[in-house]
């Protein structure tokens, strides 16, 4: 079971003992341990440093993962005429 704890202190307890988190800092470029920096400039928390350093190439993966998706959806509901549909 992981139970983070109260605040911004960066640790989560897993099994009764304390785990770092790390994020990665979008304006800085570093990796953080703990929230140091506003929410805003964060992307995480990972559960290590390896993972928040590779935080910006796992975001692009997941856009294009969406974007194909999306295109998927967007050919599934066009007509037959092949425009799509009117929204309401």
């Amino acid at each position: 079971m992981t139970t983070s704890l109260a605040g911004s202190s960066g640790y989560r307890l897993t099994k009764g003992r304390a785990v770092s988190e790390f994020y990665y800092n979008t304006k800085t470029k570093r990796i953080e341990e703990g929230s140091q920096s506003p929410a805003i400039e964060l992307m995480g928390p990972y559960g290590t440093r390896e993972e928040a350093q590779h935080a910006l190439e796992r975001a692009e993966e997941r856009n294009e993962e969406w974007d194909e998706a999306t295109e998927e959806w967007n050919e599934y509901y066009e007509d037959e005429d092949g425009s799509e549909e009117e929204e309401l």
